[in-house]
């Protein structure tokens, strides 16, 4: 069933659309750079990326023993990917299994089956590996050693577990959940857990610490990277805006780990509390915990705006990923409340196939390959943008909560982008053979496009999307853009308070497209308020934009030529410094 809905993107190989935020405009061509450059492995963390912000440290970039780099290693990278999620979602579909077979009495094969199927298709970004579909095959080992079987087998699993997830996603978090289950085993549950459970915690610790080394060295060496400079964000949620921000997060889950997988299931937990059916206590106390996590989530600015001045962690650690939790604490719940209770077969149906069905519809690397021709793009982006029904039921709740519902970006056209589509290569191919040169004499910032695709395609980028780098580069990429940074609330937010995208914004195209000006958009950038003798500083030559600059000669541009083709979905007027 995973291979067949996964159908679409072999068939059509690298004309289908593959998840462009957080996946392919950022670590996705991290990995690609890397193996161009034969770096997938270098274990030497201050060894300098030159494609990356004037010489990137290894170190900032995800493990080097991290096993997606083995995949991108053997296979073409698009290819490395998409094995890479079918395994992933695959090793979801098993952990599932081995739960339900070896710890629960449900019976009936179709019934596992759809369980096991449904966890498989979360709507989760595959390319941080095992963080999520990986968390129930992590907890059946940690099963097995508290009821003292496969001790051995579980070890080693629980010491792979790290090579294959992201530490930052998840790491802390899933220590913490498994310290909270021996707290609530002993003191709730009255029961003890042996010292093999506690071996198996040292074992997985130790895992995380040596598959993530270098970039763990950088947290604790002292080391001041944009994380320990930026702002937190002064203006506060109003009331209305926080009721909605837990409401969201429980309801339909956030961008990464999942949306719309809670309601199915607590559709099951309604229909049982109303046809008079005992509930467990441990469904409580998971429902419990998963209300806790949305609360910290929805307070997770509030926390740092008046604890962060105690507590400098919170500056680089993002406390609000506790949520990634919540999409395996979810099928718990569903898997107990079939465990335990007489719930008519034909209802348990309904709410698998419900499960499924939103799962489908909610993975656009499914969904958009599989359905994009037939259903308006907009109806599928009404139900994978999880901010989109979130609002508008919230709307209708709460008649003083008024929201406005963004359009999609680059709307101007209503196809789906693709991944050959993006990445561009025959156009700038162009720009290349154009301007003529070894790629490593010059540098060049895109504008209106998003760097990673010039990454992708050998270029050395001042700008980037990256989980860590410098404070010090931070600062200098800061007085290129300090100018249109005081003009606009969004671009602020984006960079003083965020940090990890360190773009050309533009605050007349930020809050309609961001950074992302395909060739469809009719407009054009009048006044670019930009430090271009800093860019000369820091080495740039050439500017890549999406858009004309109508303002370039006052910014001592030199316009070389537009670039178009027809197998991409960008132009690129080309600016030389």
């Amino acid at each position: 069933m995973i291979l067949m809905l996964y159908l679409p993107i072999f068939i059509l190989g690298e004309n289908s659309f593959i998840l462009i935020a957080d996946v392919i405009d950022s670590e996705f061509a991290w990995l690609h750079v890397l193996k161009l450059n034969n770096q997938l492995f270098s274990f030497n963390g201050s060894l300098k990326i030159e494609n990356f912000m004037n010489g990137l440290p290894r170190k900032y970039i995800q493990s080097e023993f991290d096993f997606k780099r083995v995949l991108f290693y053997i296979f073409p990278s698009f290819w490395a990917y998409i094995i890479s999620s079918v395994l992933i979602r695959l090793i979801g579909f098993i952990g599932i299994y081995l739960i339900i077979r070896d710890f629960f009495t449900i019976t009936n094969k179709k019934i596992i089956f759809l369980i096991c199927l449904c966890f498989s298709l979360v709507p989760v970004y595959t390319i941080y590996g095992l963080s999520i579909m990986g968390q129930p095959f992590l907890f059946w080992t940690f099963l097995n050693l508290k009821n003292n079987k496969n001790k051995i087998f579980s070890f080693l699993l629980i010491f792979l577990f790290p090579f294959y997830s992201h530490i930052a996603l998840v790491g802390p978090f899933i220590l913490f959940g498994l310290m909270l289950f021996w707290v609530y085993n002993f003191i709730i549950r009255n029961e003890k857990i042996n010292i093999y459970y506690w071996v198996g915690v040292l074992i997985l610790l130790i895992g995380f610490i040596l598959a993530n080394i270098n970039m763990l060295s950088s947290y604790f060496s002292g080391e001041l990277t944009y994380r320990s400079v930026r702002l937190f964000l002064d203006k506060l949620p109003t009331f209305n805006g926080y009721l909605f921000m837990i409401f969201r997060t429980f309801f339909f889950g956030h961008i990464h780990p999942a949306n719309f997988i809670s309601l199915p299931i607590t559709l099951l937990f309604l229909y049982v509390v109303l046809s008079g059916k005992s509930i467990s206590k441990i469904v409580i106390h998971l429902f419990i915990f998963i209300t806790l996590t949305s609360i910290i989530f929805a307070s997770s600015d509030i926390l740092n705006h008046y604890l962060s001045a105690y507590f400098p962690i919170l500056k680089k650690f993002n406390i609000s990923r506790v949520i990634f939790l919540n999409p395996t604490i979810f099928f718990f719940i569903l898997i107990i409340l079939i465990n335990q209770n007489n719930i008519k077969i034909k209802f348990v149906y309904y709410i698998l196939f419900f499960q499924l069905f939103l799962n489908i519809l909610s993975t656009p690397e499914i969904s958009y390959n599989l359905l994009g021709k037939i259903i308006n793009r907009n109806i599928l982006d009404d139900i994978i943008d999880v901010n989109r029904p979130a609002y508008k039921l919230y709307n209708l709740i709460n008649v003083n909560f008024k929201r406005q519902i963004l359009n999609n970006y680059n709307s101007e056209k209503n196809e789906i982008t693709s991944f050959k589509e993006f990445y561009s290569y025959d156009l700038f191919k162009k720009v290349d053979n154009y301007i003529n040169l070894s790629k490593k004499k010059y540098r060049i910032v895109s504008f209106g496009i998003p760097p990673s695709i010039a990454q992708y395609n050998g270029f050395y980028c001042l700008d980037g999307d990256f989980d860590l780098y410098s404070a010090k580069y931070y600062n200098m990429f800061r007085k290129i853009i300090s100018n249109e940074i005081e003009k606009n609330e969004t671009i602020k937010k984006k960079y003083d308070y965020g940090g990890a995208q360190a773009f050309i914004y533009s605050s007349e195209i930020i809050d309609k497209y961001f950074n992302n000006c395909n060739k469809y958009a009719i407009v054009s950038v009048k006044n670019l308020s930009i430090n271009t003798k800093q860019l000369k500083l820091m080495g740039c030559k050439y500017i890549f934009s999406g858009v004309p600059i109508e303002n370039f000669k006052q910014l001592n541009l030199d316009f070389e030529k537009l670039f178009t083709d027809s197998t991409s979905i960008y132009k690129v007027y080309l600016y030389k410094l």
